[in-house]
């Protein structure tokens, strides 16, 4: 939901400010692709790019033990 991508957003932004990089806004488009390849990653658990039309960070985290700005701050 909309929060989840606010904890997702809101620390990327400000890591992006601090270097005067534009903000970043969430596209549904880019959500679902980067859900589909965590789909296609799932059974080997590989950090490894997609090599697809899109710019990735990989993060891994497992069970409850992280949360998105762990992800963001990784």
């Amino acid at each position: 939901g909309e929060d989840l991508m606010s904890e997702f957003l809101v620390p990327q932004n400000e890591a992006r400010a601090k270097v005067g990089d534009p903000p970043l806004v969430w596209d549904g488009k880019v959500a679902s692709y980067a859900e589909w390849y965590a789909g296609e990653r799932e059974g080997d658990c590989a950090l490894q790019h997609s090599n697809g039309p899109y710019g990735e960070n990989i993060f891994w985290g497992g069970g409850s033990a992280w949360n998105p700005q762990d992800a963001v701050s990784a």
